[in-house]
């Protein structure tokens, strides 16, 4: 059944891997339009007009409906001009995408025409567009030298205030390797073969380059199999997890059995010292326990339940020995199975001195305990830190974030 149980969670996993890779939803989020005390924040600049709908109270025919559409911020003339010279250096990063400088261009330039950080609008325009064109493309054809120079202009605009930068330019001819050479003529191929085709419902791409027979294959995204992946390591993880909960399990039983192995050894102890066989104070200390868990508040323990067990292993008509053998296999823990041999040896042996054995052990049993207890005690502080750490970093979080918004960072 537990094996049934995992397998089927094994199963949901895989499947729930398969929705996602089918569906691959998108989510988006919303923000509130009104704050309180009737304010609304503008949208930055560049991010255009904000939009709502209110609910207004007071007017005289009662509640009224009213759709909003809030200008986005303005630059005045002061931030305008503050802002411009940052916002150039950060045109001139993004334009040179794969460039290393502007003295050093051999792939097309990233000329957009916004900058949505600083809400300004960009308009480009090139000096000799036939070797690099406002665009950001780059004609290495049309290029007789090694090296030409060329000038970008630059028009920023913040609201109804604009400021004009040039940058110089110096298009180098990239050295090609023979694969790249071979890959650039294949993609001139193409694009004539697309033109001359351009009438027909298909475009037949070219057999052969160079002499060379061509075969073609696509390149498909992965992104959606990502899912299928998630969704095989959370069902292989389910092996992993049944086994550190059961490894969990067996500590914790291992935990609950010292803790009540002193209480044992000190009850037999007691019944020994009251005249009681070995057997009759077994059975004592199993029928105790059965009252106990009759009353409010009463819970199973490990110990207890296989002295239970043994018990009921007599009754049906196991050997007394074996029975306490079995005890000690079955709890596993050293102590126990040097208890089951101390009344193995008594059953067998008729040794009488089986209390002063068991006092002696009961010595050892209550320091096993105390040891087991400051064990506990520890992982539980240990236990504590993470929660605790967990709210420093939150704290942290949300003192420092307002900070480097505040600074622009």
């Amino acid at each position: 059944m537990k094996f049934e149980k995992k397998r089927n969670i094994q199963f949901l996993c895989i499947a729930a891997g398969f929705i996602f890779f089918l569906i691959y939803p998108a989510a988006a989020g919303s923000t509130d339009f009104l704050q309180p005390g009737g304010v609304i924040e503008r949208n930055s600049y560049g991010q255009g007009e904000k939009e709502g709908l209110l609910i207004v109270e007071g007017l005289p025919e009662g509640e009224g409906e009213v759709k909003l559409q809030i200008r986005e911020r303005q630059y005045s003339k002061k931030e305008a001009e503050r802002n411009f010279e940052q916002a150039f250096q950060r045109a001139k990063e993004e334009a040179l995408a794969e460039n290393p400088s502007f003295d050093k261009v051999s792939s097309p330039l990233k000329l957009s025409s916004r900058l949505d950080s600083f809400g300004m609008t960009m308009k480009w325009d090139s000096k000799n567009p036939e070797l690099l064109d406002s665009g950001g493309e780059i004609y290495l054809d049309q290029m007789k030298e090694p090296q030409e120079k060329t000038v970008l202009f630059l028009t920023l605009t913040a609201g109804s205030y604009q400021k004009k930068y040039e940058i110089p330019i110096t298009v180098v001819k990239p050295v090609l390797t023979k694969q790249e050479t071979s890959i650039q003529l294949l993609e001139d191929k193409i694009k004539y073969a697309d033109e001359k085709q351009k009438y027909e419902e298909k475009l037949v791409l070219p057999a052969e380059l160079e002499g060379q027979r061509l075969k073609y294959r696509e390149k498909k995204g992965c992104d959606r199999y990502i899912f299928l992946l998630l969704g095989a390591v959370a069902a292989g993880l389910m092996e992993f997890k049944e086994a550190a909960l059961e490894k969990e399990e067996k500590k914790r039983r291992n935990t609950e059995l010292i803790l009540d192995y002193s209480d044992i050894v000190s009850g037999l102890c007691i019944y020994l010292g009251a005249g009681f066989p070995v057997r009759k104070a077994w059975e004592q200390l199993a029928r105790e326990y059965e009252l106990s868990l009759k009353l409010p508040g009463g819970r199973k323990r490990e110990g207890y339940e296989e002295i239970r067990i043994s018990v009921g292993r007599m009754n049906q008509g196991m050997p007394e020995i074996r029975a306490y053998g079995e005890f000690g296999k079955s709890c596993g823990l050293r102590s126990y199975r040097k208890l089951a041999g101390l009344m193995e040896q008594y059953v067998k042996n008729g040794s009488g001195n089986l209390r002063k054995k068991l006092e002696e052990e009961m010595e050892n049993a209550f320091e096993e305990r105390k040891a087991a207890a400051r064990k506990i005690g520890e992982e539980a502080g240990t236990k504590l830190l993470i929660p605790l750490f967990m709210m420093l970093l939150i704290v942290m979080v949300m003192v420092s974030v307002p900070a480097f918004l505040a600074f622009g960072i």
